[in-house]
């Protein structure tokens, strides 16, 4: 495909669906296993479902956080053994600061997911919060990531992410109920002091901005947005933009 258009960083690519909405994170056996009620079956916005759909956000988020920090790591050791490369101590310090960031990340993906483990369990159901819309269309985009929420859509600051301290995810999935799309946002009841104010915010949003605020916040906080090419080739151009 030729490059992106002037002003544009980054231009979507086609991929084909398995691969698209495969993660790598489980074997098979036990993908299909734990996963069974959320694929084998129609999506009925079921406690055990949406905690599902988040765990598999935080599993994917970890998963990557856990390969950022390998090659970060992989790249400082090579560079240690360079030390003719330009700008070693100024190159290491950021990569202590950065590797700093990296590992509280994983520590705040890894008690969450922990959290929501538990709420796969019987009697774990309580602990979930969730808020869900129905659309009336058929999903034009796929989406499941874990986010940090600093600020409300109302611009209202929620957690401060500078430092190094326990930090609280929201999970957002796009995913589909029959032929219609879904927009879930689900977490665990310790982070109801940051995500309830964030949901509440989205609620106060004008009925016509909700759609396009959910979307937005889908390219802004995930790297798993996967949509149909149709839709993105019939965005006026200012629109890709």
């Amino acid at each position: 495909m030729a490059g992106p258009p002037p002003g544009i960083f980054v231009s979507p690519e086609r991929i084909g669906l398995r691969q698209a909405t495969t993660f790598f994170g489980f074997c098979d056996k036990h993908d299909s296993a734990l996963f069974r009620e959320l694929e084998a079956f129609e999506f009925a916005s079921q406690p055990k479902q949406i905690a599902l759909l988040g765990y598999r956000a935080l599993c994917r988020d970890l998963y990557g956080k856990e390969a950022e920090i390998a090659a970060s790591d992989a790249m400082r050791l090579y560079v240690s053994m360079n030390l003719d490369i330009p700008g070693f101590a100024e190159k290491d310090q950021r990569y202590q600061i950065t590797r700093l960031g990296r590992l509280n990340a994983r520590k705040n993906l890894t008690r969450a997911r922990e959290a929501f483990a538990e709420m796969l369990t019987p009697n774990g159901a309580e602990s979930l919060r969730y808020f869900g819309i129905l659309f009336g269309d058929a999903p034009v985009y796929l989406a499941s990531s874990a986010s940090l929420p600093e600020w409300d859509f109302t611009g209202g600051h929620l957690q401060d992410l500078s430092g190094l301290d326990d930090f609280y995810p929201i999970c957002f999935s796009a995913w589909a109920k029959a032929n219609q799309a879904a927009a879930v946002f689900c977490w665990h009841k310790s982070a109801d002091g940051i995500c309830t104010p964030f949901i509440d915010s989205l609620r106060e949003s004008p009925p016509r901005r909700i759609a396009d605020r959910i979307l937005t916040t889908a390219f802004e906080y995930s790297e798993n947005v996967v949509f149909r090419s149709d839709w993105w080739e019939g965005l006026r151009e200012q629109d890709r933009r």
